[in-house]
């Protein structure tokens, strides 16, 4: 798992850098599924395997495909690691996280993005529920609600993230540009 995990951190900089993360994901699959040969029921190999998806979701907004089969098999792995482990603070963020960038893009596609808004929040508040001091959680939380459109929610938004930053200040590279 450990292999698979460097391997998404490569996958994620080759997005991050305009370059195919495909390379890497293909290795990250190749250790998954040994990890998964020897416990296939792993919350973190289920988490793993919804993080593949959800980069390959944002991969495919950016090459400008279509994100919905990707966002659709993260989801359900996210919902089967939160199941085996329903208070991993890790995959609770993450699950968050695909819920941020499904409504991002379905902002931007001009289609609905309620559910995606409350079932982000809702994930992010129970992983800081888990582990008050989860920086991410609570940066994913305020960028849910800058695309919010209730009154008062932009500027908690902002404060969240904000709040996130000073907690940690790697959080300044993903989101501190949503100020």
């Amino acid at each position: 798992l450990y292999l698979a995990e460097a391997e998404l951190v490569a996958a994620e900089y080759a997005l991050l850098q305009g370059q195919s993360p495909e390379p890497a994901l293909a290795e990250v699959e190749r250790c998954l599924g040994l990890a998964q040969a020897i416990d296939p029921d792993s919350s973190h190999a289920l988490q793993q395997r919804a993080d593949i998806a959800l980069l390959r979701a944002r991969a495919h907004i950016a090459a400008g495909r279509s994100p919905v089969e990707q966002f659709r098999l993260a989801e359900a792995d996210y919902a089967r690691a939160i199941e085996t482990n329903p208070t991993d603070a890790w995959v609770l963020t993450r699950a968050a996280a695909l819920h941020w960038y499904r409504a991002t893009w379905a902002q931007a596609a001009g289609l609905p993005t309620a559910d995606d808004l409350e079932a982000g929040l809702s994930l992010a508040r129970r992983s800081r529920e888990s582990n008050a001091h989860d920086a991410e959680a609570l940066a994913i939380e305020g960028a849910l609600l800058l695309l919010d459109p209730r009154a008062g929610a932009h500027h908690d938004g902002e404060t969240a993230i904000r709040r996130a930053v000073e907690m940690n200040p790697m959080m300044q590279r993903e989101y501190g540009a949503l100020l």
